[in-house]
């Protein structure tokens, strides 16, 4: 593996169970973009190493015509153009020229032709960039290996879905060796239930990194750091580094869906089976709505024990700060206001309970009346850091209420200097 593809990365460091911490590097997926800034463009490339990002996916097609252009797919284009009026397309040569020279990108090969490899490459020497701050990826394993075999200097990694390609870690690695990829990144999501902490340690042991695509809310950045894996693309890059403030633990084997292989998915006896095969945490699809990062959950991740009669839970957590959660200065109170819901309405319950954690070694907990469902509390931290936030409904005696969910939260303040450190 190219040692040189971790080297200056900006890492999150995910305090995790027992002391035990893990580095993980987030890739902007697409770029940093938004309502007003399109995926796959120059300027989203653009403001996502400008907001620190060491490394931005990107996805490219050789044309007809022989150009080589940076898109998802035609499909996505379409829905790109409906709603960005001023959208243009970028060459690969437009996007290379924004690539810092100290920094990375991930490069996804869609439609790979006979010229694409030496096209690219050629483009990569022109914009002076070299093998080091390009990582080559693609789900076309045929490709990728070509590209690989072709320029083996260049760092390959592999995209698998393992919702379409079921396989073993121990196929996996056979390929991915046979191959000579450095890296093996599954879907994130299409690890629940098919793949566990073992199978991304198996195939560490055998020299390849691993990492994880498609990291997009709190649970998926947990399920990430459950599977030890060093890196993982988002399309959520700046919230994706305050959720490394959660200590999320590493609580080992988590089912998506019950246990798929022998039952019905998102059925009772699939959670009962997968739970009495040792899952510490099952993952039922229930109340998903568009997710934010602050929000407890939008397709929930259940501890096992939450469970009755092995139906899942049903209330949860929607709310976060009033601004941005990255723009906090040192010492400014971060106002927090969520609310409990059953994906209807507001749930009231006798009592929240709130407990924030900084990384300025404070820790504050208190209780609140919760009769309207809702609970506003404002923290600080009062040097450069994160603070950590759980907000937990109970019952009239003060225990926790088995069937709601529990709001993990946080904040960032003074960032420019987290960045700096």
């Amino acid at each position: 593996m190219n040692k040189n593809m971790l080297a200056g990365c900006l890492v999150l460091f995910a305090a995790i169970g027992y002391g035990e911490v893990i580095p993980v590097r987030a890739v902007a997926h697409r770029g940093l973009w938004n309502d007003k800034v399109a995926e796959n463009t120059v300027e989203a490339i653009r403001r996502a190493y400008a907001e620190g990002a060491e490394c931005v996916e990107t996805d490219f097609h050789e044309e007809k015509n022989g150009d080589m252009m940076c898109y998802h797919d035609p499909g996505r284009v379409a829905w790109v153009k409906a709603r960005y009026p001023d959208y243009r397309m970028p060459t690969l040569e437009e996007v290379l020229a924004v690539v810092p020279k100290d920094r990375e990108i991930q490069a996804e090969i869609k439609t790979y032709g006979p010229g694409y490899a030496e096209k690219f490459v050629n483009a990569v020497r022109a914009a002076g960039l070299s093998a080091t701050n390009v990582t080559v990826s693609s789900f076309d394993y045929a490709a990728l290996k070509d590209f690989k075999a072709k320029y083996p200097e260049f760092p390959a990694l592999w995209l698998v879905d393992l919702k379409k390609k079921a396989v073993s870690s121990a196929q996996l690695i056979a390929d991915a060796k046979a191959a000579r990829f450095d890296v093996v990144c599954p879907g994130c999501v299409s690890t629940f239930g098919t793949f566990s902490p073992k199978d991304a340690d198996a195939i560490r042991a055998a020299g390849l990194d691993f990492r994880v695509y498609g990291v997009n809310t709190p649970s998926q950045f947990r399920r990430a750091i459950q599977l030890g894996a060093t890196g993982f693309t988002s399309d959520r890059f700046l919230e994706s580094r305050v959720w490394a403030a959660a200590k999320m633990p590493r609580n080992g084997f988590c089912a998506h869906r019950g246990d798929r292989a022998t039952c019905p998915e998102n059925t009772p006896i699939a959670i009962r089976t997968a739970i009495e095969k040792g899952a510490e945490m099952v993952h039922p699809d229930i109340a998903q709505e568009a997710e934010a990062w602050f929000r407890a959950s939008g397709a929930p991740s259940y501890g096992a024990k939450l469970f009755t009669d092995e139906l899942p839970v049903r209330k949860y957590f929607v709310g976060g700060t009033e601004k941005n959660a990255l723009q906090y200065a040192i010492g400014e109170e971060m106002h927090f206001a969520v609310r409990l819901t059953d994906g209807d309405r507001r749930t009231p319950v006798p009592y929240f309970h709130v407990f924030a954690e900084g990384d300025d070694g404070r820790k504050r907990e208190y209780w609140m009346d919760g009769a309207d469902g809702e609970a506003a509390f404002a923290v600080s931290v009062e040097t450069a850091g994160y603070v950590h936030v759980l907000v937990t409904a109970c019952d009239a005696e003060k225990n926790p209420l088995a069937d709601c969910d529990v709001f993990e939260g946080g904040a960032a303040a003074g960032f420019d200097r987290i960045l700096q450190t």
